[in-house]
């Protein structure tokens, strides 16, 4: 099954202006086991919030959209309007010159990946490529902002 947007958002994508550079902002990642490994993934629609309301990263499927600890629009719904607008300018026939993440390392990566540089970018990255079909058409240039903080 293809996860994409809600149909009625692909019209209105039509009436922005082609730009040079689509900035992806971070929504967070999140681990998934994918047969005998576990990988980073954009995190699914809802997302765990911590008592003080910040993201953790953490995909309850418990949570309804109302719960208070609920945030609703994690990294994939990001990623998939990045991938719609990129193919609305490519059908306008001027793709974008550079995709831009611009999330860098939040702080629930620094207790859930420790000693590793990842930051949100790079499997947003990963995941907007996939969605894109990179092997059909020529893929912009991509640049992921890795000292991005959040205060």
């Amino acid at each position: 099954m293809s996860e994409t947007l809600s149909a009625d958002v692909e019209p209105r994508a039509e009436r922005y202006k082609p730009a040079d550079v689509i900035v992806v902002p971070g929504h967070s990642i999140e681990q998934v086991h994918v047969g005998d490994e576990t990988i980073w993934r954009p995190t699914r629609l809802i997302q765990k919030l911590d008592e003080r309301g910040f993201r953790t990263g953490v995909r309850d499927t418990e949570l309804s959209p109302d719960d208070p600890f609920a945030y609703v629009g994690g990294g994939k719904a990001v990623t998939l309007a990045a991938a719609q607008l990129h193919d609305s300018f490519v059908r306008q026939g001027a793709p974008p010159k550079l995709l831009l993440f611009s999330a860098g390392r939040p702080k629930y990566l620094d207790e859930q990946a420790p000693g590793t540089d990842l930051v949100e970018g790079d499997p947003m990255r990963e995941t907007l490529l996939q969605k894109l079909g990179t092997d059909k058409v020529k893929a912009p240039e991509v640049e992921i902002l890795r000292e991005t903080k959040n205060a």
